[in-house]
């Protein structure tokens, strides 16, 4: 009976840690440390040539791309625009962020090493890769694009949703083989993608993130497993006094 108990202790403890690791990953830690963010406007927009409205809230004049065609009349990396899109289907798929280095820092457990360029968002343990998203827009059609997590949440739960501020850029090309199924499933073109996300912000408290989804992920460990622990100990005590 001992070792039944072992097993089921086992168990307990990694389905804890599967739902640690779950939150510590998803956990919107970015959008809590942000807080309310003035809109941007166009007129401030067009005076910004170093990129750092990239991701800030878009202001009501900021271009709003509806259709397909809107979209591929948007020829220059650096022209704001704004999407607000009907749905967000996630690939499962991510590139490298922008602020993660290329290079892995050597430690006294590990070799360090070169980072892959795209990998499934199942293993990005920390929160390392953006993710590749299909957004519909207005006129029913599709665009590729790389968004917030938290905003895509918001779509997918139905809310009307104003994408941060963002351009029009190149896909990279090492994830073109594992985007063209899906693509293809959606008639979506990869000459370009929708980008939107704050690379200055996130650079910039990339250690405060990390540190912060260790401590929620876990207070969630804790609090899960020992819940988990309790009950599975009353569940076999009652069992104990029926025999």
């Amino acid at each position: 009976m001992k070792s039944k108990i072992k097993i089921h202790e086992v168990i307990l403890v990694i389905a804890a840690l599967a739902i640690a690791i779950y939150v510590g990953k998803n956990i919107g830690i970015e959008y809590v440390l942000r807080g309310n963010e003035e809109p941007v406007s166009i007129a401030d927009a067009k005076e910004d040539h170093l990129g750092e409205y990239l991701g800030m809230p878009a202001g009501e004049d900021i271009p709003r791309i509806n259709t397909l065609s809107e979209w591929e009349d948007i020829r220059t990396s650096t022209e704001y625009i704004t999407i607000e899109p009907a749905e967000a289907i996630p690939t499962g798929i991510g590139s490298r962020s922008a602020w993660v280095p290329a290079y892995k820092r050597a430690t006294r457990s590990s070799r360090g090493g070169q980072r892959s360029e795209i990998m499934k968002k199942v293993w990005d343990i920390f929160g390392e890769y953006t993710e590749y998203y299909i957004l519909q827009l207005s006129d029913g059609q599709h665009i590729l694009a790389q968004i917030p997590m938290e905003e895509a949440r918001r779509i997918q739960s139905g809310q009307d949703v104003t994408l941060p501020l963002g351009n029009k850029t190149s896909i990279n090309s090492s994830a073109l083989p594992y985007l063209k199924e899906i693509c293809e499933k959606y008639d979506v073109s990869l000459d370009g993608q929708f980008y939107c996300i704050n690379n200055k912000w996130n650079e910039s408290h990339t250690l405060t993130v990390l540190i912060l989804r260790f401590a929620a992920g876990g207070l969630v460990l804790i609090v899960s497993g020992a819940l988990f622990l309790t009950a599975a100990d009353k569940l076999l005590g009652t069992k104990k006094k029926v025999k």
